[in-house]
């Protein structure tokens, strides 16, 4: 097996692992994992290995088989746990609570409480030996090396719904820490936490106020409250706005970008409310739509090669992303409530759709 052609997904108490490369699902391995009703799987991996986590547990295992190498409870409580991938260190916060680990034998490096238990960790960033996570409406910056606060940005003036956190490298080769939260996009400057500057995207949003985003090149894009935007990445400018109609609202959106050689412009992909719609980066026209799922489904994406896969209501779907057509649909058996969380040995999870744990906790 070509180990760049395998998919890892998550769900339910369960790791597993596919063969992709024939544009269908041949399953390899399954392995069981602590898990509690109600919570989310998560996986990385750092292209060697795969680590997951669930409840209060965090797991290193082989790509090619899915024996459990390690196992480790580095103190965190129990929760929907984000991983993040650093080097030879993993990054792993819930509630209110940070640890860095030895990816080698799962050491608890520094373990780290925020400050804010029931607040969810719900993204995590690491940049130039800072690692940037949030808990709840708090923004924290913390030293990678020994876990010391370096600032903390209180957000609670935009709301009170978690963030969001992207990353963009300016032309003086600075970093630019931005968040999403409660209909807002706020830069942050790196070495204070301060805003530089912010946008509002929309005014009411009721419960449909988590801002996912990611960025690609110069560009930010952005959803939240039935909207999909594109700003400039440092200033956050608006370039456009598409508003998806006949989608509805939606309360947690998955947002990737798709690139070939062929295309001139990248594609924007989203995941909302139980649809896959494929949008121009430069103009932001849709494309092409696709329906996979009940009307208010959380859709989660990640892109292998010209495929798109798509998770939701316990089924993952392939779809050519050049025309939204639909390539292949698998049924997890007994899966039907569950969320499913892609990676691969290529590529992580895309934490810029994080907000799936805004959307069940």
């Amino acid at each position: 097996i070509n180990k760049d052609s395998i998919l890892f997904l998550a769900t339910n108490g369960y790791v597993s692992a596919f063969d992709i490369s024939s544009y269908e699902l041949k399953n390899l391995w399954k392995t069981k994992i602590q898990w509690s009703v109600g919570s989310v799987v998560t996986v990385a991996s750092d292209g060697q290995y795969l680590y997951a986590a669930s409840s209060k547990t965090v797991y290193k295992l082989g790509p090619t088989t899915g024996d459990i190498l390690w196992e480790v409870l580095p103190g965190i409580p129990p929760g929907n746990i984000v991983l993040y991938d650093c080097k030879d260190k993993l990054v792993a916060g819930c509630n209110g609570v940070v640890v860095l680990l030895n990816k080698e034998n799962g050491e608890v490096i520094w373990n780290i409480d925020l400050g804010w238990t029931g607040s969810p960790c719900t993204s995590i960033r690491v940049s130039s030996n800072i690692l940037y996570i949030s808990a709840g409406v708090h923004m924290h910056a913390l030293n990678i090396n020994n876990g010391e606060t370096l600032w903390e940005n209180l957000l609670e003036t935009r709301g009170s719904c978690g963030l969001t956190i992207g990353e963009y490298v300016d032309e003086n080769h600075e970093d630019i820490i931005t968040v999403g939260t409660n209909g807002y996009l706020i830069a942050l400057d790196q070495k204070s936490g301060n805003a530089l500057c912010e946008e509002k995207i929309k005014d009411y949003l009721g419960t449909s106020k988590i801002v996912a985003h990611t960025i690609y090149n110069n560009t930010l894009f952005a959803g939240v409250g039935g909207h999909i935007t594109a700003h400039e990445a440092k200033s956050l400018k608006l370039k456009w706005k598409n508003v998806l109609r006949g989608c509805g609202y939606g309360i947690g959106y998955s947002l990737a970008v798709y690139e070939h050689p062929s295309r001139r412009n990248p594609i924007l992909i989203v995941g909302m409310n139980g649809h896959v719609i494929g949008l121009d980066t430069e103009k932001g026209d849709a494309l092409w739509k696709r329906t996979i799922g009940q009307s208010n489904a959380f859709v989660t994406l990640f892109v292998h090669e010209d495929l798109v896969l798509a998770g939701t209501g316990g089924y993952i779907y392939g779809i050519r992303v050049e025309d939204g057509q639909l390539v292949f649909s698998e049924g997890l058996s007994g899966k039907e409530d569950a969320y499913i969380v892609f990676c691969s040995t290529k590529k992580s999870i895309d934490f810029n759709a994080v907000n799936l744990f805004h959307h069940i906790v």
